[in-house]
């Protein structure tokens, strides 16, 4: 079985991603290697909050792709993460193999590797059912897990008043 997995990379407000990730590892009953949580302030300048979440990327890559949660679709920390979709950080395993081997990546404008950029993908609207289903099943390829956050975050979503009504 592959050891590696997808990054997962939760770029939100103040505390709100860190504390969706203690919260769901609390839950889960186990650490989460693979993740990390980028909190943005209101007055951080948005420069360095992309060196940082590139950083942080960077960490979590193991060249399966990142899969980016932000809280809010339009704001800052969604800002981020569509940047790191338009140039995220190398892949620090495929940049070595390529500088040994001499290779020239093709890339954009920006020196970013284009096959780099498909590994990245980002949804908005994090939610802790989502985190939580996006953790139990980490071991799937990027696309399958986004499908899998997708559905854990509109499958969390629910009119407990109603459900109560008919129970």
């Amino acid at each position: 079985m592959n050891s590696k997995r997808v990054g997962i990379l939760i770029i939100a407000h103040n505390n709100i991603g860190l504390q969706l990730l203690e919260t769901a590892t609390d839950m889960l009953d186990r650490s989460c290697p693979q993740v990390r949580s980028l909190e943005v302030k209101q007055d951080d300048d948005p420069v360095h909050l992309l060196t940082r979440a590139r950083r942080l990327m960077g960490d979590i890559q193991q060249g399966m792709g990142v899969l980016v949660l932000t809280d809010m679709y339009g704001s800052t920390p969604s800002n981020i993460a569509h940047r790191l979709s338009e140039s995220p950080a190398p892949n620090h395993e495929s940049a070595k193999s390529d500088q040994l081997r001499g290779d020239q990546a093709k890339s954009d404008e920006n020196g970013s590797d284009v096959a780099e950029r498909a590994r990245v993908h980002v949804i908005a609207g994090i939610n802790l059912p989502m985190l939580v289903r996006t953790l139990n099943y980490a071991h799937l390829p990027l696309d399958e897990l986004a499908l899998k956050a997708l559905s854990g975050g509109r499958d969390g979503i629910l009119d407990a008043s109603e459900l109560e009504k008919k129970g």
